[in-house]
């Protein structure tokens, strides 16, 4: 499977959770739950060293790359943000059969094997 499309996979698995807060605790009531300027600067300086593209903010007062609609930054571009969902990252234990977590573990290996460094 292509980088692309594993991607728009995990992110068809985690965005749900995100937007119902499952699993965010005391975030949950967060507008944006775990969006915070720290992961920006992480995806900017992801897409700026593993692909060269300079990201241009939105000018949201707290989160760089907050739209209207929501994060700016296409999903291959913010893998920390992409591949995360706190009911599957802080979950009690962790399956290592999970779809989710093998999928994640899938797109870590290719980006490695890209030369990009995602954590």
């Amino acid at each position: 499977m292509e980088l692309l499309a594993m991607y728009e996979e995990i992110a068809a698995i985690t965005r749900p959770l995100c937007l119902a807060g499952t699993g965010c605790g005391d975030r949950a009531s967060r507008p944006y739950r775990c969006c915070e300027k720290q992961y920006c600067d992480r995806a900017a300086k992801f897409a700026r060293d593993g692909y060269g593209i300079e990201l241009q903010p939105t000018g949201h007062p707290e989160i760089p790359f907050m739209g209207p609609s929501g994060c700016t930054i296409p999903l291959h571009l913010r893998p920390i943000c992409t591949i995360h969902a706190c009911a599957i990252s802080w979950a009690p234990t962790i399956n290592p059969d999970d779809p989710a977590m093998l999928l994640t573990q899938r797109i870590l290996r290719a980006e490695h094997a890209a030369g990009r460094q995602v954590i």
